[in-house]
């Protein structure tokens, strides 16, 4: 049957219509399909990333867990005594300290606590022992972490823990020792001091019988001895009798002894200082160096030096002086020299005047050296020339004589005592002294020898009237006798200032007062005052 035109279009219409749904269908499922894989290909990434981040998160606090791990284990280690040097460097740079500090805490905690629980069980099980005390932590494991207070670089400790275990086992066992050996000396004193009783015991009684029987002996001793006193007394009181008979006869005989033994002894006083003023007096007038010989001569002059045949061949040293006498004087003698002089005393005496003087200023040669002249008594009428003669009188060549000094060193009269300038330019001129007189201590400087010659005598003080210092200066004054008697005592020659430094070319101001010697001594009035003892 044939179709209609209506039926026939609708048919092509729907025919022509299905592609198209078909197609629109596919590109619906498509963009939904690729909007899904889309979608679900863009959250995929960003929970991979998310993933990322936590794992990585979780790696790091897993490394640093290892690391504080690590750190904690090499601070037990430590502390324990079983750690390498890598453990030590370990400790010394921690990076956690806090952790670090917080490990340490907990470990001294527990180390207090044991200590605790162990101080408390040793004193339940020692009864002896008793006592209301504990042993801190420290005593036992000693670990300051971070011993300067201030960096956060920790330190180990001085001493390890099983270092500290087995010093302190050490120790327990060496007091272990110690106290068996106190118990066997005890246990020996024990035995020692049984026995010791166990005879006392004996001996006392022994002792108790002795005592009960010793009233009849003493009764028996004591008529014995009354019998013997009475015998005693009688002889003694024959004998005491007897005695004072004696000894009134020697006391008579005594005294008349001791009178003519007085008697004696002021005339031999009074002779021993006839013998000594005499002596002075003799002293004074005589020369101490009267056979003194040159030691050289004068070659030439130029102004005020001159050259002389001494020099390195001799021993001679610059700084030592030379009185002048003229060239004749070996053939007319010392004598034709003498002049009078006024002596401390204000008597008139003959000394040896000399040309002058002069110090030594440089050696130059064997038997040759220049000096200046340091003094020239007259220049025009006497003056110092070629061929004069040297004299010093206690240089030899090579050496010099050893001298001593006592009292007052005034030299240029200025009221100033000289002595330490002396011994010092005496020194330095080669001539030895042994010892001088210190009167601000009153005691030798140095001290006097077989090999000291001279004692130089210095001025002594003199008392004029009611004078306030006379006791200071008598006692200065009986300190120079005292040096001249050890002097004497010696076989010293004593010499005055006034002989001796002119001879030896020494500069002297031989017209001092007394009232410039004195204001010289007034320096010492106190120390000689305040001094409690001799010097020796």
């Amino acid at each position: 049957m044939a179709r209609s035109r209506s039926e026939s279009r609708s048919d092509n219409g729907s025919e022509s219509k299905t592609p198209l749904i078909v197609a629109l269908v596919f590109f619906v499922l498509a963009t939904v399909i690729l909007g899904v894989t889309t979608y679900l290909g863009f959250n995929g990434e960003g929970e991979a990333k998310t993933a990322a981040e936590t794992a990585k998160k979780e790696k790091d606090e897993a490394v640093k867990q290892k690391d504080i791990a690590s750190e904690g284990l090499a601070m037990y280690k430590v502390a324990m005594g079983t750690n390498t040097e890598a453990d030590l460097n370990t400790i010394r740079n921690m990076k956690y300290t806090n952790e670090g500090q917080q490990v340490y805490n907990e470990l001294m905690t527990n180390v207090a606590a044991r200590v605790k629980q162990a101080t408390v069980d040793n004193i339940k099980e020692n009864v002896a022992v008793g006592g209301d005390f504990m042993v801190d932590a420290r005593d036992v494991f000693p670990w300051d972490l971070n011993s300067d207070g201030q960096t956060k670089q920790f330190s180990p400790p001085k001493r390890s823990a099983i270092d500290q275990m087995v010093r302190f086992y050490a120790e327990k066992v060496i007091a272990d020792k110690s106290a068996a050996a106190s118990k066997r000396g005890y246990e020996d004193i024990q035995a020692v001091t049984s026995k010791a009783i166990t005879e006392l015991d004996a001996q006392t009684r022994d002792l108790k019988a002795q005592i009960e029987a010793l009233p009849n002996k003493i009764l028996a001793a004591v008529a014995k001895s009354e019998k013997v006193n009475q015998d005693q007394q009688k002889q003694f009181t024959d004998a005491v009798n007897a005695l004072n008979d004696k000894q009134q006869a020697l006391s008579t005989e005594t005294q008349n002894l001791k009178f003519q033994y007085q008697r004696q002894k002021e005339k031999s006083n009074l002779l021993k200082d006839s013998l000594d003023k005499a002596e002075e007096k003799i002293s004074a007038t005589e020369d101490p160096f009267a056979f003194d010989q040159p030691k050289g001569k004068i070659i030439r002059r130029r102004d005020k030096v001159v050259e002389i045949n001494l020099g390195s061949a001799d021993n001679l040293k610059p700084g030592l002086r030379f009185s002048i006498q003229p060239s004749n004087t070996i053939t007319l003698g010392l004598g034709s020299r003498l002049r009078e002089t006024k002596a401390d005393d204000g008597t008139i005496v003959m000394r040896v005047a000399t040309k002058g003087s002069v110090e030594v200023v440089e050696v130059l040669g064997p038997h040759l050296s220049t000096a200046r002249i340091t003094n020239e008594s007259d220049e025009i009428r006497d003056r110092i020339l070629g061929g004069d003669l040297l004299y010093n009188s206690v240089w030899r060549k090579g050496a010099s004589d050893h001298i001593a000094l006592a009292g007052i060193f005034d030299m240029d009269a200025d009221g100033v005592d000289d002595i330490t300038t002396v011994v010092r330019s005496l020194s330095k001129s080669g001539i030895v002294v042994d010892a001088y007189w210190d009167f601000s201590t009153n005691k030798w400087v140095g001290e006097l020898n077989e090999r000291t010659q001279y004692l130089i005598e210095g001025y002594a003080p003199s008392v004029h009237g009611l004078d306030a210092n006379t006791e200071a200066k008598a006692k200065m004054t009986n300190a120079i006798a005292e040096a001249k008697k050890q002097a004497k005592d010696r076989g010293m020659t004593i010499v005055k200032l006034r002989e001796f430094f002119p001879r030896i070319g020494f500069d002297v101001n031989l017209g001092i007062t007394d009232d410039r010697i004195n204001q010289a001594a007034a320096r010492y009035y106190q120390s000689i005052a305040t001094d409690s003892g001799e010097g020796k």
